[in-house]
């Protein structure tokens, strides 16, 4: 009885130090593989989860990349594509202080809208324009007034265990805009897709 107990304290006491090092199993297991491919093939099992954990850290395929628009005013707005699209453009590539944009009520592409890294915000006009945008890429788009919700990208989380495409998020507001396809002069050339 006492060894049962002793290793399940071992256990928890891996799993919060692991907590407060913030460092994932995943990332854990990247730092253990990368530069020492003899380490990797000693272990025998290992040379394949490092060719995984490669094979993550490359590029996505181009289902995964967002289309690339441009507002009026000029700020860069990215549209999921799918629902793998929407996570890996939620989770991956938005800065957390981007806006995030999504409809409401219903299935639909998320949104960023990019901010930069100054202290400048988008006009409401800009705002309402994306939220238009959103509500067209969403299964409401042939609703009269749709509401979208938007958000900064850092109070948007996806749920644990959930499927691609899932998002909580707090601290939105709701605008209420007409469905609007994205003019052609905005989409931007496709030649931009994988630079970041």
């Amino acid at each position: 009885m006492a060894a049962r107990s002793r290793t399940s304290s071992i256990t928890t006491s891996t799993a919060s130090s692991r907590r407060r090092t913030g460092r994932s199993r995943r990332s854990i297991a990247a730092s253990r593989c990368r530069g020492r491919p003899e380490r990797a093939a000693r272990a025998g099992r290992a040379t394949d989860r490092c060719q995984r954990i490669a094979a993550a850290d490359r590029a996505p395929s181009g289902r995964l990349q967002p289309r690339r628009l441009k507002s009026r005013e000029g700020w860069d707005v990215l549209i999921g594509r799918n629902n793998e699209g929407n996570d890996y453009l939620t989770h991956h590539l938005a800065r957390p202080e981007d806006y995030w944009f999504h409809v409401h009520g219903a299935a639909g592409s998320h949104v960023v809208l990019r901010r930069g890294k100054g202290k400048n915000e988008p006009s409401k006009q800009t705002v309402e324009e994306v939220a238009a945008w959103t509500a067209f890429y969403s299964q409401a788009r042939t609703a009269g007034k749709v509401p979208v919700i938007v958000t900064r990208k850092k109070y948007v989380r996806k749920p644990r265990k959930a499927p691609p495409g899932s998002a909580l998020c707090e601290r939105e507001k709701t605008v209420m805009v007409k469905p609007q396809e994205p003019p052609r002069s905005s989409l931007q050339e496709s030649s931009d897709v994988g630079m970041e």
